[in-house]
């Protein structure tokens, strides 16, 4: 008969996963399907059930308790000392491995499970001294798995009222200092696990209308951390430090079909102007997240590479909901068990994403249009500008019109993009991103297929018939002799001539000196 050693508790605790905070939501989980147990059966109303957690950062405690449907005092010590050998069904439960709630060990010094059901007036108590498996997961001696579990195991029963029915997970001597913030847990948990959008996200209502269409429920739980309910962290606003960068402005929806015709996934996206990707700082919501049972897979980046640029996933936010019973996950629940339904998922997301990235590059494009009509217009009055004011030397007023031509060239460009633009081939969602991106850079180059302003030139003659001449900067220096200012202007000109990017501020340093000497 094969023995399992004591290393197996260690991979299913200590090792299982990376991140600390994964422990809420496997319990979470847990007791989401507690509680559709309890509403299928009857016990309780959908309104009235709520999954509690609390956490005691002076006393290092955590109590997450729901009120489903409990586990009765027969099966008590069965389901909850059997590993990875779950009552649960597969394609129906959120949890069904039956080893997650092992999760919790590795963060304490003890934790209990108590449980009741109706009827009962006794609770059971499972108690788990999680210091002292460490010690023997540490130590020399060569235990097996039963021989650690039987040490720290020990079950109780403690009086409640009969009509009470839960389940509790109670971690005393915590000592992660993560675990025991309860803003880090809410803003974790705002996108792990399956609660309602907030009433703020302007997007709520289209997004469960689609839902609907498709005849898919988005599972939804009353989940509260410290007696504050948590909701999905999706916001409109898109920052860049403490400025507003962008916006969502609509949203869009895709769904995912075998080659049967049968739902794969489906998937909503918000649709800004693109402008670049979204920051981590400050937004929380980013990138495009794959969710099962309303429950994330993996974290905000999971989906990159399925894009053939990475970086696309950043410059959207969204969920992808799969919803086919083959698409299984994994023991850390950090992606899909392998098989051909997740291929054809995979194949039909690369897809598409393909159809994101390009319409990150139309949006980059029409941006890019537009800001070079304004930088062209901006050029054309700053050039006109310095004609009065004078120009450094010649080769500065040559250099400015060359440059003024170059962009002028690109303003045209944009402005045959931009018509082209307006032209009714494309689908309905990139016209929708072209609009977008014309609403936030139209208050920056208002009316971009005006007809261009005309280079200045010195050579056109004025009103009076005259022409002029181009005025210099070293008109300014009449203390100097003629020869002398021709040389200062030569100087000028060599200085623009082989250190461009620091002449205009070297020049002006020097011809303020040369203008506060005195004769």
């Amino acid at each position: 008969m094969a023995v399992f050693g004591k290393n197996i508790l260690e991979n299913l605790t200590t090792g299982m996963y990376s991140d600390s905070r994964v422990m809420y939501r496997e319990y979470v989980q847990n007791s989401c399907d507690a509680i559709d147990a309890a509403v299928n059966s009857g016990i309780i109303a959908r309104k009235d059930t709520s999954i509690d957690i609390s956490i005691d950062i002076e006393k290092q405690e955590i109590r997450i308790r729901d009120n489903g449907s409990g586990i009765c005092k027969e099966d008590f010590v069965r389901v909850l000392s059997d590993i990875a050998n779950s009552d649960k069904k597969r394609a129906v439960d959120k949890g069904f491995r039956g080893i997650g709630r092992l999760c919790g060990l590795a963060y304490c010094n003890e934790l209990q499970f108590i449980s009741s059901t109706v009827g009962e007036t006794e609770a059971s108590v499972m108690t788990w001294n999680a210091r002292k498996m460490r010690t023997m997961l540490n130590d020399d001696c060569k235990h097996t798995a039963d021989e650690v579990l039987d040490a720290i195991l020990k079950t109780s029963f403690q009086p409640v009222p009969v009509d009470e029915h839960f389940f509790e997970v109670f971690m005393t001597g915590v000592t992660s200092a993560d675990l025991l913030d309860k803003d880090i847990i809410r803003n974790y948990l705002s996108f792990e696990i399956p609660v309602p959008y907030p009433n703020k996200f302007m997007f709520n209502e289209q997004i469960y209308g689609h839902a609907k269409l498709l005849g898919v429920s988005i599972d939804e739980y009353n989940i509260f951390v410290n007696d504050e309910p948590v909701f999905k962290g999706y916001i409109s606003r898109i920052y860049s430090g403490s400025k507003i960068h962008d916006e969502i402005r609509a949203v869009e929806f895709k769904d995912f079909y075998d080659e049967n015709d049968r739902l794969i996934a489906w998937m909503w996206f918000g649709l800004s102007s693109l402008n670049g990707q979204i920051k981590a700082q400050g937004n929380m919501q980013r990138g495009l997240r794959l969710r099962k049972g309303n429950i994330q897979i993996g974290e905000s980046g999971t989906l990159r590479r399925l894009f053939k640029d990475a970086r696309g996933n950043e410059y959207f936010i969204g969920e992808v909901f799969a919803v086919h019973p083959e698409l299984i996950p994994n023991a850390r629940r950090d992606y899909f068990n392998e098989n051909a339904v997740r291929d054809t998922f995979e194949n039909q997301l690369r897809d598409y994403f393909d159809y994101l990235w390009k319409l990150c590059n139309v949006a980059s494009d029409e941006r890019s249009a537009y800001r070079s009509i304004k930088d062209y217009r901006e050029s054309v009055k700053a050039y006109k500008e310095k004609a009065k004011t004078g120009f450094s030397g010649g080769v500065d007023r040559e250099l400015m019109q060359s440059a003024l031509e170059e962009k002028r060239q690109k303003a045209e460009r944009a402005q045959r993009t931009l018509q082209k633009s307006m032209e009714p081939t494309d689908d309905e969602i990139t016209v929708r991103v072209k609009s977008i991106v014309q609403t936030v850079e139209s208050t920056r180059a208002p009316e971009p297929l005006k007809p261009l302003p005309e280079i200045p030139s010195e050579s056109e003659k004025p009103e009076n018939g005259k022409k002029t001449k181009p005025v210099y900067i070293t008109d300014e220096l009449s203390q100097y002799p003629k020869e002398t200012r021709r040389v200062v202007g030569r100087i000028y000109d060599l200085i623009n001539q082989n250190a461009p990017d620091v002449a205009q501020d070297l020049i002006a340093k020097i011809h303020a000196g040369l203008r506060a000497k005195k004769d």
